[in-house]
């Protein structure tokens, strides 16, 4: 199910699905993936981008620990 997902979103938007998964479940990333594949193309991009911030701050706070 979640290749299908990635594959149809990959499609879908051009790039690869993005999220911050520390804290999350799969159960939270699939539903996060599928609600966010009926987003529109410049909704997501801005989603996508949000994500890419709180991985790097994820992994800035980790460093910094």
């Amino acid at each position: 199910r979640l290749d299908r997902l990635n594959r149809t979103y990959r499609e879908k938007f051009g790039f690869p699905f993005l999220y911050a998964v520390k804290g999350s479940t799969k159960y939270d990333i699939l539903q996060a993936l599928e609600r966010r594949l009926q987003d529109p193309p410049e909704r997501e991009y801005e989603e996508a981008l949000r994500q890419v911030y709180r991985i790097a701050e994820f992994r800035l706070r980790d460093t910094v620990e």
